[in-house]
Protein backbone atom coordinates (compact mmCIF):
# COMPACT_ATOMS: atom_id res chain seq x y z
CA UNK A 1 0.00 0.00 0.00
CA UNK A 2 1.34 3.43 -0.92
CA UNK A 3 2.11 5.94 1.82
CA UNK A 4 -0.67 8.27 0.65
CA UNK A 5 -3.12 5.36 0.84
CA UNK A 6 -2.03 4.55 4.39
CA UNK A 7 -2.48 8.15 5.47
CA UNK A 8 -5.98 8.28 4.05
CA UNK A 9 -7.16 4.87 5.29
CA UNK A 10 -9.07 6.43 8.19
CA UNK A 11 -10.82 8.80 5.76
CA UNK A 12 -12.53 6.14 3.71
CA UNK A 13 -16.26 5.43 4.08
CA UNK A 14 -17.15 3.41 7.17
CA UNK A 15 -17.43 -0.03 5.62
CA UNK A 16 -14.92 -2.02 7.70
CA UNK A 17 -15.86 -3.48 11.05
CA UNK A 18 -14.71 -1.64 14.12
CA UNK A 19 -12.87 -3.40 16.91
CA UNK A 20 -14.66 -5.62 19.41
CA UNK A 21 -14.81 -4.08 22.91
CA UNK A 22 -12.52 -5.96 25.27
CA UNK A 23 -10.80 -3.28 27.35
CA UNK A 24 -12.32 -2.25 30.68
CA UNK A 25 -11.33 0.76 32.76
CA UNK A 26 -9.16 -1.48 34.97
CA UNK A 27 -7.03 -2.36 31.94
CA UNK A 28 -5.95 1.27 31.48
CA UNK A 29 -3.20 2.89 33.51
CA UNK A 30 -2.31 6.50 34.12
CA UNK A 31 0.45 7.46 31.70
CA UNK A 32 -0.63 5.04 28.95
CA UNK A 33 -0.08 6.60 25.52
CA UNK A 34 -1.86 5.45 22.38
CA UNK A 35 -0.64 6.54 18.95
CA UNK A 36 -3.56 6.80 16.56
CA UNK A 37 -3.83 6.58 12.80
CA UNK A 38 -3.35 9.51 10.44
CA UNK A 39 -5.62 11.52 8.19
CA UNK A 40 -4.78 13.76 5.22
CA UNK A 41 -7.06 16.80 5.12
CA UNK A 42 -8.09 17.92 1.63
CA UNK A 43 -9.42 21.28 0.48
CA UNK A 44 -12.67 19.69 -0.66
CA UNK A 45 -13.17 18.16 2.77
CA UNK A 46 -12.47 21.48 4.51
CA UNK A 47 -14.99 23.32 2.35
CA UNK A 48 -17.62 20.57 2.53
CA UNK A 49 -17.50 20.34 6.33
CA UNK A 50 -17.45 24.08 6.89
CA UNK A 51 -20.25 24.69 4.39
CA UNK A 52 -22.50 22.63 6.64
CA UNK A 53 -21.24 23.48 10.13
CA UNK A 54 -18.97 26.56 10.18
CA UNK A 55 -19.50 28.60 6.99
CA UNK A 56 -17.01 31.37 7.64
CA UNK A 57 -15.37 32.76 4.52
CA UNK A 58 -11.85 31.57 5.35
CA UNK A 59 -13.21 27.99 5.59
CA UNK A 60 -15.37 27.91 2.47
CA UNK A 61 -14.09 30.36 -0.18
CA UNK A 62 -10.50 29.83 -1.42
CA UNK A 63 -10.51 33.05 -3.45
CA UNK A 64 -11.68 35.31 -0.64
CA UNK A 65 -9.63 33.39 1.92
CA UNK A 66 -6.44 34.60 0.18
CA UNK A 67 -7.17 38.09 1.51
CA UNK A 68 -7.80 36.83 5.06
CA UNK A 69 -5.32 36.53 7.90
CA UNK A 70 -4.07 33.03 7.03
CA UNK A 71 -3.74 33.63 3.29
CA UNK A 72 -5.90 30.66 2.29
CA UNK A 73 -8.61 28.30 3.47
CA UNK A 74 -8.08 26.55 6.78
CA UNK A 75 -10.10 23.85 8.50
CA UNK A 76 -12.72 24.72 11.06
CA UNK A 77 -11.70 23.98 14.64
CA UNK A 78 -14.82 21.80 14.94
CA UNK A 79 -13.61 19.86 11.90
CA UNK A 80 -10.19 19.38 13.47
CA UNK A 81 -11.79 18.06 16.66
CA UNK A 82 -13.91 15.67 14.60
CA UNK A 83 -10.74 14.29 12.95
CA UNK A 84 -9.33 13.44 16.38
CA UNK A 85 -12.59 11.74 17.37
CA UNK A 86 -12.66 9.61 14.23
CA UNK A 87 -9.05 8.54 14.65
CA UNK A 88 -9.67 7.73 18.33
CA UNK A 89 -12.71 5.60 17.53
CA UNK A 90 -10.97 3.62 14.80
CA UNK A 91 -7.71 3.16 16.70
CA UNK A 92 -8.88 2.73 20.32
CA UNK A 93 -12.40 3.57 21.45
CA UNK A 94 -14.04 0.80 19.44
CA UNK A 95 -12.03 -1.69 21.53
CA UNK A 96 -12.87 -0.06 24.87
CA UNK A 97 -16.03 -0.70 26.87
CA UNK A 98 -17.26 2.88 26.45
CA UNK A 99 -20.55 4.08 27.93
CA UNK A 100 -20.50 7.71 26.83
CA UNK A 101 -18.46 10.86 26.64
CA UNK A 102 -18.86 13.11 29.69
CA UNK A 103 -16.99 16.33 28.99
CA UNK A 104 -14.30 18.07 27.00
CA UNK A 105 -12.33 21.09 28.17
CA UNK A 106 -9.20 23.13 27.57
CA UNK A 107 -9.51 22.86 23.79
CA UNK A 108 -6.49 24.56 22.21
CA UNK A 109 -6.13 25.14 18.48
CA UNK A 110 -2.39 25.72 18.21
CA UNK A 111 -1.91 25.93 14.44
CA UNK A 112 -4.15 26.27 11.42
CA UNK A 113 -4.91 23.10 9.47
CA UNK A 114 -4.41 23.67 5.74
CA UNK A 115 -5.23 21.54 2.68
CA UNK A 116 -2.71 18.70 2.41
CA UNK A 117 -1.85 18.58 6.10
CA UNK A 118 -1.52 15.06 7.50
CA UNK A 119 -2.80 14.85 11.07
CA UNK A 120 -1.77 12.09 13.45
CA UNK A 121 -3.52 11.55 16.77
CA UNK A 122 -2.37 10.57 20.24
CA UNK A 123 -4.26 9.79 23.44
CA UNK A 124 -2.72 9.89 26.92
CA UNK A 125 -4.46 8.61 30.06
CA UNK A 126 -4.21 11.36 32.70
CA UNK A 127 -6.45 10.09 35.48
CA UNK A 128 -8.99 7.36 36.27
CA UNK A 129 -11.73 7.87 38.84
CA UNK A 130 -13.94 4.98 39.99
CA UNK A 131 -17.42 5.71 41.32
CA UNK A 132 -19.72 3.80 43.67
CA UNK A 133 -21.72 2.42 40.76
CA UNK A 134 -18.97 0.19 39.44
CA UNK A 135 -17.97 2.56 36.64
CA UNK A 136 -15.04 4.84 35.93
CA UNK A 137 -14.44 8.28 34.50
CA UNK A 138 -11.30 8.20 32.38
CA UNK A 139 -9.53 11.53 31.85
CA UNK A 140 -7.73 11.63 28.51
CA UNK A 141 -5.47 14.17 26.83
CA UNK A 142 -6.07 14.12 23.08
CA UNK A 143 -3.59 15.62 20.62
CA UNK A 144 -3.14 16.06 16.90
CA UNK A 145 0.24 16.69 15.26
CA UNK A 146 0.85 17.58 11.63
CA UNK A 147 3.37 16.07 9.21
CA UNK A 148 6.08 18.36 10.65
CA UNK A 149 5.42 16.96 14.15
CA UNK A 150 3.97 20.31 15.19
CA UNK A 151 1.17 20.29 17.74
CA UNK A 152 -2.00 21.38 15.95
CA UNK A 153 -4.65 20.76 18.61
CA UNK A 154 -5.02 19.39 22.11
CA UNK A 155 -8.02 18.84 24.33
CA UNK A 156 -8.89 17.25 27.67
CA UNK A 157 -11.58 14.59 27.43
CA UNK A 158 -13.62 12.69 29.98
CA UNK A 159 -15.19 9.35 29.09
CA UNK A 160 -17.40 7.08 31.17
CA UNK A 161 -16.31 3.44 30.90
CA UNK A 162 -17.52 0.10 32.13
CA UNK A 163 -15.60 -1.85 34.74
CA UNK A 164 -15.48 -5.59 35.26
CA UNK A 165 -17.22 -5.08 38.60
CA UNK A 166 -20.19 -3.51 36.80
CA UNK A 167 -20.41 -6.34 34.30
CA UNK A 168 -20.31 -8.95 37.09
CA UNK A 169 -23.00 -7.06 39.01
CA UNK A 170 -25.27 -7.03 35.95
CA UNK A 171 -24.89 -10.80 35.54
CA UNK A 172 -25.69 -11.33 39.22
CA UNK A 173 -28.84 -9.21 38.86
CA UNK A 174 -30.00 -11.27 35.88
CA UNK A 175 -29.39 -14.50 37.81
CA UNK A 176 -31.30 -13.15 40.81
CA UNK A 177 -34.23 -12.07 38.62
CA UNK A 178 -34.46 -15.58 37.18
CA UNK A 179 -34.18 -17.18 40.62
CA UNK A 180 -36.93 -14.92 41.98
CA UNK A 181 -39.22 -15.99 39.14
CA UNK A 182 -38.55 -19.66 39.90
CA UNK A 183 -39.32 -19.14 43.59
CA UNK A 184 -42.59 -17.37 42.70
CA UNK A 185 -43.66 -20.25 40.45
CA UNK A 186 -42.67 -22.80 43.09
CA UNK A 187 -44.99 -21.11 45.56
CA UNK A 188 -47.79 -20.96 42.97
CA UNK A 189 -47.52 -24.67 42.15
CA UNK A 190 -46.65 -25.79 45.67
CA UNK A 191 -43.52 -27.55 44.44
CA UNK A 192 -41.01 -27.44 41.61
CA UNK A 193 -43.22 -27.76 38.49
CA UNK A 194 -42.91 -30.74 36.19
CA UNK A 195 -44.19 -31.58 32.73
CA UNK A 196 -46.16 -28.82 31.02
CA UNK A 197 -46.07 -26.71 34.19
CA UNK A 198 -42.30 -26.98 34.23
CA UNK A 199 -42.26 -25.81 30.61
CA UNK A 200 -44.25 -22.77 31.64
CA UNK A 201 -41.73 -22.08 34.41
CA UNK A 202 -38.79 -22.31 32.07
CA UNK A 203 -40.43 -19.96 29.57
CA UNK A 204 -41.23 -17.50 32.35
CA UNK A 205 -37.65 -17.54 33.64
CA UNK A 206 -36.35 -17.04 30.11
CA UNK A 207 -38.77 -14.16 29.56
CA UNK A 208 -37.78 -12.52 32.83
CA UNK A 209 -34.12 -12.79 31.97
CA UNK A 210 -34.67 -11.33 28.49
CA UNK A 211 -36.76 -8.51 29.91
CA UNK A 212 -34.08 -7.63 32.45
CA UNK A 213 -31.37 -7.71 29.78
CA UNK A 214 -33.45 -5.48 27.49
CA UNK A 215 -33.89 -2.94 30.27
CA UNK A 216 -30.15 -2.91 30.97
CA UNK A 217 -29.31 -2.43 27.30
CA UNK A 218 -31.93 0.26 26.81
CA UNK A 219 -30.60 2.33 29.72
CA UNK A 220 -26.84 1.74 30.12
CA UNK A 221 -26.46 4.69 32.51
Amino acid sequence: MALSDEKNEASRPVTKELGVPGIYAEDLQVGNEFDLRSHCVTEDEIIDFASKWDPQVFHVDPRKAKDCYFGGVIASGVHTLAVLQRLAVYSQYSEWHMIAGKALSNLELRRPVRPGDVLTGRLTIDRIEYDDRGRATVHIRGQLHNQHDELVMQVDLEALMKTRAEENHAVENIDEAAATTVRTLDRAYGSRPTGSARGTSIRSVSGATRAFTDRENANPC
